[in-house]
């Protein structure tokens, strides 16, 4: 796939330093323990949090584009069951070590947890582990359309109208939920594959440029009706909260904006590796700032805009040197990568 190891690796590296800096803000936001900055914080947590995660399950809908296409029942079971060893067995794992973490970390963390929370991740994921939670079941859902519909258009119709239908109906089940409001988004990235030349072109970029500024100002700045939807919701402590319609919007045009940066300008070979290290990061950096956040703390450090750059910068570096370091035994590397270790068929 040497398609993947250019710019695709770029996007992903991208949108894993969006994760890291935005994980940071809001554990600074959450915990309460400094109190200057609070605004630049806030800034940079909502500017991160109107597409980031919406990228990734994007290129994650590309990569399953790429895959053979599911013709039949035995190949949907077998697609199943790689990702659910693939992406079920970390979120296992690191469920348990982020609970654990939580208990024996008390104040230091952004959120309390107990064992409860660990008996209920089948259902509830904790923290951060939301995402290869829906993931995992947003890799099963849209495999099993394909597989029942053949014409990818009826099956775009599809997730279309469960998103608009999550706009106005939440569920108790988290998982519908969750499948209603990003199933748009990941199978946006499968109906790009072999449509990366169109993402290129200049006057693409521009015009997703143009319009992602405009969206994001909107939500910063203003509270306007759009069809008779309000987009902005201001919130006690004057945060601004965009309505689902911004929200999705603004995630798809920043998500194809990213992407088109990464195919024009993005040669970075670092950027790329951390794009291909990107679980990694992701599964580490979390608990990497939270310690780094209580040292700071410790010696005195308060400041917001410190604590952020310095977290955001050792959570990055940190979690591939502590996985460079670990993932020499094996055990440890399964942790990670467990379908290097599974014989599949």
């Amino acid at each position: 796939m040497t398609e993947r190891q250019t710019w695709l690796d770029s996007v992903k590296g991208i949108a894993i330093i969006l994760v890291v800096l935005g994980h940071a803000a809001l554990g600074l936001l959450l915990t309460n323990k400094t109190t200057s900055d609070r605004q630049f914080l806030t800034v940079i947590h909502d500017f991160i949090y109107t597409f980031h995660m919406p990228l990734f399950f994007v290129v994650s809908g590309y990569l399953y584009g790429l895959t053979r296409r599911i013709n039949n029942w035995n190949s949907y079971f077998i697609f199943s069951k790689k990702k659910l060893l693939a992406i079920g067995i970390p979120y296992i794992i690191f469920s348990v070590i982020q609970v654990t973490l939580s208990i024996v970390g008390g104040s230091i963390v952004r959120e309390p947890l107990t064992i409860r929370d660990l008996v209920l991740i089948p259902i509830f994921p904790v923290q951060y582990l939301w995402f290869l939670y829906v993931l995992l079941f947003l890799f099963l859902f849209l495999a099993l359309l394909d597989r029942l519909i053949k014409r990818q258009l009826i099956v775009f119709l599809i997730v279309i109208v469960l998103n608009i239908v999550g706009w106005y109906w939440n569920s108790d089940i988290y998982l519908i939920n969750a499948l209603f409001a990003d199933s748009i988004y990941f199978y946006i990235g499968k109906l790009l594959v072999g449509r990366s030349q169109l993402i290129k072109k200049g006057i693409f970029s521009l015009g997703i440029m143009i319009l992602f500024g405009v969206l994001v100002i909107i939500h910063f700045f203003f509270n306007t009706p759009l069809l008779g939807i309000g987009l902005l919701r201001v919130s006690e402590g004057s945060q601004i909260f965009p309505s689902i319609m911004l929200s999705v919007i603004t995630a798809i045009s920043g998500s194809l904006l990213i992407m088109s940066i990464s195919i024009k300008f993005i040669k970075s070979k670092f950027i790329q590796y951390l794009g291909r290290e990107s679980m990694v990061i992701y599964l580490l950096s979390e608990n990497v700032t939270t310690l780094i956040r209580a040292i700071l703390f410790k010696v005195g450090i308060t400041g917001g805009i410190e604590q952020f750059l310095i977290g955001s910068i050792v959570a990055l570096f940190g979690s591939i040197v502590i996985y460079k370091i670990i993932a020499k035994i094996k055990l440890f590397d399964f942790m990670f990568y467990p379908t290097r270790y599974l014989r599949l068929r």
